[in-house]
């Protein structure tokens, strides 16, 4: 199991805007860890600041499960030909990996295809970009240089899973590791500021920052 951290960090988001905005953000990534089987084993945090929306998602896990597919081939007593090309369709190489299984139209034969699951890593490059750029803003705009439309210019982009950077696909924006800023503020102020969406105290979300701008 591992965290997944991810930080936007932009100009100055209209203060109406700020709560319906990280409310999005973390229910389209909950529903997409969900859908991608590795769902959150706690509630994610969410956090908002005039220039700041922060997920964090603890429990997550290091990889999709394996999954068997089961793939139906030609009717037993079919033309050994249509047998042969099935196994060559499902990666199979031999008649003796199928199996026989009777349905209301006959019977069958079957390939059972095991999938390893993709490592996590891999499926947030694929989830995270959309959920970022998919936030219906009322009102949003492009900058020079980039054919990103969101509610503000976005100065940075985190995106950590268990420590590790997770490249995102973001108009060529380079997701980093730390803030070069965040280092300067004084936690006790940071949290007095924050508007975070969780029962847990603020101060949790500044001590995630200050390791993530360690380096961790």
């Amino acid at each position: 199991m591992g965290e997944l951290l991810l930080e936007l960090l932009s100009e100055e988001i209209p203060a109406r805007m700020q709560d319906a905005g990280i409310g999005f953000l973390e229910g389209i990534i909950r529903q997409r860890l969900l859908a991608a089987n590795i769902p959150a084993a706690e509630p994610i945090e969410s956090y908002v600041t005039p220039r700041r929306m922060v997920i964090i998602a603890h429990g997550v896990p290091d990889r999709q499960p394996d999954q068997i597919e089961e793939r139906r081939g030609p009717r037993v007593g079919a033309p050994k030909s249509a047998v042969e090309g099935f196994l060559r369709s499902s990666g199979l190489l031999s008649f003796e990996e199928l199996t026989e299984g009777e349905l209301p139209g006959g019977r069958f034969y079957f390939a059972q295809l095991k999938h390893r699951g993709v490592a996590t890593n891999e499926v947030l490059r694929e989830i995270v970009p959309g959920a970022i750029t998919g936030i219906p803003w009322p009102k949003s705009m492009r900058w020079p240089g980039s054919s990103l439309r969101w509610v503000r210019p976005l100065s940075s982009v985190i995106c950590l899973f268990d420590g590790e950077v997770v490249p995102l696909a973001l108009d060529g924006m380079t997701v980093i590791r730390t803030l070069a800023a965040i280092v300067a503020w004084r936690p006790a102020r940071f949290a007095s500021t924050v508007r975070k969406r969780t029962s847990k105290r603020c101060d949790m979300l500044t001590s995630s920052s200050i390791r993530t701008a360690a380096g961790r």
